[in-house]
């Protein structure tokens, strides 16, 4: 088999990235792209493959996150419908393990050889993508406003763009609704994600017995002692830390910083600054180092935090809204979301609200195709364009060159389709 290689921001052609100012072994390029963006480029459709080949054509021959295991994607992701080249792939040396990009089709390769590369960002919560929302003027609580809008709609309402909000307000007026409604947001406590490249939380647990206790409800980031153990403390305490830098190997990797004390947040922008980013500890060799450096200079800040605010929909929160002083957990137990007045609180799920849902209109693009056509002028007879047009519907479903697609003529001013064409024009 053969797997891709992708974690986890970009969109659309941004989120390829070439490589080309140093040669490396696919396992080198991995590296790189796991460190400085998120794994090598997967193809997973013809749309990825088109990109990948544009830059394939700047940059010629790339690795990219197909490898032998039999082939799979580096990411876990299970490839379908793999673009291979002619005989391909055929493990011609009796080694080649790993897959490159070229001309618009994958090859196998020797791992150790030197190529560009091509790495990927995974597409963030797409501004792009338009919400419609639909008040539901029935007080229920949180989990059955949730369920509602899950089995008539998409999902409780997620608010990201300025063009949501308005689109959100106007609804809101629609109805008359001036009070607190729920939305999309909850909080989950028991989620962590690691700084670095917003990794969520591996299989390592390093908790200290009786942590994370969360004592006061606003204990959200995560210190190492100097046994190696785990414990959660509030982000706005000033205390050592220790980021991670990319370029250096073994030890090396993990920088202390002992002076002066930071916040989690202070500490974050400076190992993002001068280094790479707060150290994460993914596995126990990790965790050891990491041991090292806080048995000298004390418990120190790791990469690790409460990843709490989540939308319903899997969209990644950024930038919340929130009222002054909110959230606040004021009732030890305030993990759902509310809007009022264009702002976020918390509020204890079980309270009972009208809500909001969202939806998404369906994706429309209209292609509009010149047809020139060599005729004795029975193109002009309407049943004649219509069995033309019967044809050109069936070739688009015999392609599945469009899913749903409708195929019409499209009809000039002068009421006509064809026009005969002027000899004397180009």
């Amino acid at each position: 088999m053969f797997t891709w290689s992708v974690r986890a921001s970009n969109s659309g052609a941004d989120r390829f990235i070439g490589v080309s100012s140093r040669l490396m072994s696919w396992t080198e390029a991995q590296t790189y792209c796991r460190t400085f963006h998120t794994d090598l480029a997967s193809a997973l459709n013809q749309s990825d493959n088109d990109l990948l080949r544009q830059v394939v054509y700047d940059q010629g021959r790339s690795w990219f996150g197909l490898f032998r295991d039999t082939w799979k994607w580096s990411d876990g992701t299970i490839p379908t419908s793999l673009l291979w080249d002619l005989g391909q792939p055929n493990n011609y040396y009796k080694d080649e393990d790993c897959g490159d990009f070229y001309k618009g089709s994958l090859t196998d390769r020797d791992c150790t050889e030197l190529y560009y590369f091509i790495c990927h960002t995974p597409a963030a919560s797409n501004p792009a993508v338009r919400h419609t929302y639909h008040a539901v003027m029935a007080k229920v609580s949180w989990t059955d406003a949730q369920s509602y809008c899950r089995v008539m709609y998409s999902d409780l309402a997620t608010i990201v763009t300025n063009n949501d909000w308005m689109r959100l307000k106007k609804e809101l007026a629609s109805n008359n609704l001036t009070s607190l409604a729920w939305i999309g947001l909850y909080s989950d406590p028991d989620s962590w994600r690691w700084s670095l490249n917003d990794l969520e939380n591996t299989v390592l647990q390093k908790w200290r017995p009786h942590e994370p206790n969360n004592e006061g409800g606003n204990q959200s980031c995560v210190m190492i002692d100097a046994q190696g153990y785990w414990y959660d403390e509030p982000c706005a305490d000033s205390k050592p830390f220790i980021c991670y830098s990319a370029v250096n190997t073994g030890a090396g990797r993990f920088v202390a910083v002992s002076s002066p004390l930071m916040s989690w947040t202070e500490a974050q922008t400076y190992c993002r600054t001068f280094h790479t980013d707060l150290a994460s500890a993914l596995n126990q060799e990790d965790n050891n180092l990491l041991q090292q450096v806080a048995s000298a200079q004390g418990s120190s800040w790791i990469g690790l935090f409460r990843d709490t605010w989540k939308w319903s929909d899997g969209t990644i929160p950024a930038d919340l809204q929130w009222s002054s002083g909110q959230p606040n957990n004021y009732y030890k137990d305030e993990d759902c979301g509310a809007v009022y007045n264009k702002a976020f609180s918390d509020d204890v799920c079980s309270n009972l609200y009208y809500f909001i849902c969202h939806s998404f209109p369906p994706m429309w693009e209209r292609k509009t195709v010149r047809l020139q056509v060599k005729s004795d002028g029975s193109v002009l007879d309407p049943a004649v364009q219509s069995s033309i047009l019967e044809q050109l519907k069936q070739k688009v479903k015999d392609h599945s060159m469009l899913m749903e697609a409708s195929v019409s003529w499209r009809v000039q001013k002068d009421g006509k389709i064809f026009h005969t064409k002027n000899k004397n024009k180009p």
